[in-house]
């Protein structure tokens, strides 16, 4: 996760469908990810990665 966290494995994104999201987008990841969709939500409440939306 550190390595995904630090930009080490960008490539990973495309394999395993990772999203980056703000603390503010976690209720609606999670009900998007309850409904079945095939992501891997990352949540990064402090924009850290700068990648979070």
């Amino acid at each position: 996760m550190q390595a995904i966290l630090g930009g080490r494995m960008d490539y990973l994104s495309e394999v395993t469908n990772i999203e980056f999201i703000s603390l503010d987008q976690a209720l609606e990841a999670y009900r998007t990810f309850d409904q079945g969709a095939p992501k891997k939500f990352i949540i990064d409440p402090h924009n850290s990665t700068k990648k979070a939306a």
